[in-house]
């Protein structure tokens, strides 16, 4: 499955754990910053989803998860003006 949310490419691509009979939820998202290409792989528990559909949905909404977060990560809350130095 691949999603574009907030201009990040999410492609997910779960994985059977033979062990546990279960599919494991990988997600990699990727995007460009300042021309270079960024990618980061994301990976869900091991033992949980006994259907791919429910893996892929983990997958997504755990993509979407981090890029809310990373996002936030960029911006600092603004100065307390009245602790500016004048």
């Amino acid at each position: 499955m691949e999603e574009i949310y907030k201009a990040r490419h999410i492609r997910t691509m779960p994985r059977l754990n033979l062990d546990a009979d279960c599919w494991i939820p990988y997600a990699d998202v990727s995007w460009e910053e300042e021309g270079i290409k960024r990618i980061q792989l994301l990976v869900g528990p091991s033992d949980r989803f006994k259907l791919i559909d429910q893996a892929e949905v983990y997958a997504v909404e755990m993509a979407m998860a981090w890029i809310d977060a990373e996002l936030m990560g960029r911006f600092h809350p603004l100065r307390d003006p009245d602790k500016l130095d004048m």
